[in-house]
C-alpha cells in the first residue's frame, strides 16, 4: 500500500531472512515522505544478511522477479549475484 504525502506517523518494518525482500520496495516506497522509519531485520547471522554483501535470491511471479532483478541490477548487485528460481519452466529475466 503506497503511503499518504500527509501520513507522517512513524512506520517500522520487521522482518526475517528473505522477508526483507518485499520490505526493500516498501522502504523506497516511503523514504521521501519525511516520516520516522525504523527497520529491524533479523537474519542467523552476517552470512546470511540479505542487502548485506550476500547474494541476491528471489523467486515469485515473472512480473515481481523482473522488477526485483531490474531493481538488483540498479541497486548495484552483480547480475552473476542475482539468483531466481521459476515455479514451472525456466525464463530469462533480463530480456523484460
Amino acid at each position: 500500500m503506497p503511503a499518504r504525502a500527509h501520513d507522517k506517523r512513524p512506520l517500522v518494518l520487521v522482518t526475517g531472512g528473505v522477508g526483507i525482500t518485499p520490505a526493500m520496495s516498501m522502504l523506497e516506497a516511503v523514504e521521501d515522505t519525511g516520516r520516522l522509519i525504523r527497520f529491524i531485520h533479523a537474519a542467523r547471522h552476517g552470512g546470511v544478511h540479505a542487502f548485506r554483501d550476500v547474494d541476491l535470491y528471489f523467486l515469485g511471479p515473472k512480473p515481481f522477479m523482473q522488477s526485483v532483478y531490474a531493481n538488483g541490477l540498479a541497486l548495484g548487485v552483480p547480475a552473476q549475484r542475482l539468483r531466481y528460481e521459476f515455479f514451472g519452466p525456466l525464463e530469462a529475466l533480463e530480456a523484460a
